[in-house]
């Protein structure tokens, strides 16, 4: 039954977000696609070093579409009224949680799918199934992780605009943290406790490994999981608190 509703809610974001079709376009492909040309155009321009700036063009593309999509979504729901109704619907929290995730990590598997098949394409990179599964699985976990950020915005904001506000600047903000242009070391001490803490960081470094050939590090992959695992928690209970 609840599977069911899932579905539904799918369909009804889904519908919702192509409404709004340029919008993601471009906060999921276009700005990272942007990002992506203008470093290899003004810093770049090495065929083979275009992977490791793509790998964090993926990144800064799961930052902006993942938290803006959910913190939006969530903002429209709260201040329109539609989790009043789909309160009245019975509808628990964890399918309405599970929903916006799905649509979420949906995004980040597109963006993270484009992005290979553009590296394949170019003769710069061939990971293979394997490689994509990987690269799969540190997408879901990351787009989840910076869904929930997003999630925890748009219960928390007072007003509408407050919360858009907060959405855009924080989605910003957590990809600029996050070293996806540059090394984590270049950063301050105090900021390079808190990148370590960034599913980002952790998912540009896999995803650099992997473009470059080099063996995959599966602590990597399970500390991602696992940062993944704690944001989506705290996130869901904040949801079921407020519900």
């Amino acid at each position: 039954m609840e599977y069911i509703r899932v579905l539904a809610l799918l369909r009804v974001y889904g519908r919702q977000e192509s409404a709004h079709i340029y919008l993601m376009l471009y906060d999921s492909f276009l700005m990272p696609a942007l990002a992506a040309y203008l470093g290899f155009m003004l810093f770049v321009r090495d065929l083979e070093r275009l992977r490791w700036w793509v790998a964090g063009c993926v990144a800064f593309g799961i930052a902006q579409g993942c938290l803006i999509q959910v913190g939006s979504a969530v903002l429209q729901d709260r201040f329109h009224g539609r989790l009043d109704l789909l309160r009245a619907a019975q509808v628990r929290p964890l399918t309405y949680y599970v929903a916006h995730i799905l649509m979420t990590t949906g995004r980040a598997l597109l963006l993270v799918w484009m992005a290979m098949l553009v590296l394949g394409a170019l003769g710069v990179a061939q990971l293979g199934l394997l490689g994509l599964t990987i690269a799969s699985l540190a997408a879901v976990c990351a787009g989840s992780s910076v869904g929930s950020l997003g999630a925890i915005i748009g219960l928390r904001a007072t007003d509408y605009d407050q919360g858009n506000m907060l959405v855009a600047v924080t989605a910003v903000g957590f990809a600029l943290v996050s070293p996806v242009f540059y090394a984590l070391d270049r950063l301050p001490r105090p900021l390079q406790f808190v990148a370590m803490l960034s599913p980002l960081t952790h998912a540009t470094t896999l995803l650099r490994t992997m473009v470059d050939g080099d063996p995959v590090s599966l602590g990597t992959l399970m500390l991602i999981g696992i940062l993944a695992f704690v944001y989506n928690i705290a996130s869901y209970r904040m949801l079921r608190w407020q519900g």
